[in-house]
C-alpha cells in the first residue's frame, strides 16, 4: 500500500533530487506575460518593446511557441534583433481557421479573432523582419467528433469535416498566413513541431530516482523505471499528417524556410532525447523547458 501511495502521490518531494523537483510547465504558464486574453493581443513591455528601434524577430503561435520563446529571444538578441512574442492559448497561427472544441466552444472564435489581430499587427510593424510560426500542428488533425475539429468560423462549428476537408482547410489557412506576411515584406520561418512523448519525461525521471517507485515499475515491467534520457516519440497519425501538410505548404512558396526541430532531438524514429545530464529539455510530454528551447535552436542561424 505504501509503494502504491508513493507512486500515485508523486513520491516524497523531500527526497527528490533537484532535477526531479522542477515543474517547468507550471512555471511557464504562471510566468507567461505574453499570453493573450481571449481575442486580445498582449503588447506589454515583456512581449513588445515599442521603444526598441532595432529590426525584430517575432514568434507567433500557441503554447509550443511560448515554450520555444526563451530560445528564440536569446538567439534574436545575440544577433542584434529585438524580440516580439505573440501567444494565443490553444491558437495555432492560422488565418480564419481554428480548432473547435465542444468542451470550450468559445475558443475557436477567440482564436480566429486573435490571429486576425496578430497578423494585422505584424503586417503593420515594419520593424518586424522575421516571423516564426510555431504550433502544435498535429492538434489540428485530432479527428474525433467528441474532441475537436478544424473550422473556418462560427457558422461552420457543427460541420464535422472529413480528414481530406481538414487537410484542405489547414493548407489554405497556413498558406494565406504566409502569403500575407510575405506581401508585407517579412521573412517567414515555419517551425516543424518538436517530438511529443507518450508519457511525461518528468514522471520517468521521478520514477527512476525514487527507490519505491523504481521498484514498483520494475515489478510491473514498466519502462518508466529506466531514465536513459531518451524515449520513443509519439507515432500518432496526426503528427505525420501535420508534417506532410506543412511540407506541402512551405514547398509552394519561394524563400520560406521549414525549420525541422524534430530532427534536433531524435537519433531515429525510436529514440528522442528529453534530458542531457542535469539539463532537462522538456517540462512535460510536449513542451520544451528553457534549456530545451536553447537546445532546439543550437544549429539555427539567421
Amino acid at each position: 500500500m505504501l509503494s502504491a501511495s508513493v507512486w500515485l502521490s508523486g513520491g516524497f518531494p523531500q527526497r527528490f533530487p533537484q532535477l526531479a523537483q522542477v515543474d517547468y510547465v507550471s512555471q511557464l504558464l504562471k510566468s507567461a506575460p505574453c499570453q493573450g486574453t481571449g481575442n486580445t493581443l498582449n503588447l506589454s513591455p515583456p512581449c513588445y518593446d515599442a521603444s526598441d528601434s532595432r529590426p525584430s524577430v517575432a514568434t507567433w503561435g500557441d503554447s509550443h511557441s511560448l515554450a520555444l520563446a526563451p530560445g528564440l529571444r536569446a538567439l534574436a538578441n545575440a544577433h542584434g534583433y529585438g524580440f516580439v512574442q505573440l501567444h494565443g492559448p490553444g491558437c495555432a497561427p492560422l488565418t480564419d481557421a481554428a480548432n473547435y472544441q465542444p468542451i470550450d466552444p468559445r475558443n475557436a472564435l477567440h482564436c480566429i479573432q486573435y490571429n486576425r489581430r496578430a497578423l494585422e499587427f505584424l503586417r503593420k510593424d515594419s520593424r518586424v523582419r522575421i516571423v516564426f510560426l510555431v504550433g502544435s500542428w498535429g492538434s489540428s488533425f485530432r479527428f474525433d467528433p467528441v474532441d475537436r475539429w478544424l473550422v473556418t468560423g462560427p457558422e461552420h462549428e457543427q460541420e464535422v469535416p472529413s480528414l481530406d476537408q481538414e487537410e484542405a482547410i489547414f493548407r489554405g489557412s497556413l498558406a494565406a498566413t504566409i502569403q500575407d506576411l510575405l506581401a508585407s515584406g517579412k521573412q517567414v520561418v515555419v517551425v516543424k513541431d518538436v517530438p511529443i512523448f507518450e508519457s511525461n519525461p518528468m514522471f520517468t525521471i521521478r520514477t527512476a530516482q525514487i527507490p519505491a517507485r523504481r521498484m514498483l515499475a520494475t515489478w510491473m515491467g514498466s519502462p518508466l523505471g529506466n531514465d536513459s534520457g531518451f524515449a520513443q516519440p509519439s507515432l500518432a497519425a496526426s503528427v505525420t499528417i501535420a508534417n506532410t501538410q506543412l511540407k506541402m505548404v512551405v514547398n509552394s512558396f519561394q524563400g520560406v524556410q521549414l525549420l525541422d526541430l524534430y530532427s534536433q532531438f531524435c537519433r531515429d524514429d525510436n529514440e528522442c532525447v528529453y534530458r542531457l545530464g542535469n539539463r532537462l529539455l522538456y517540462g512535460d510530454e510536449q513542451h520544451l523547458s528553457p534549456d530545451g528551447a536553447n537546445y532546439a535552436l543550437r544549429n539555427f542561424h539567421f
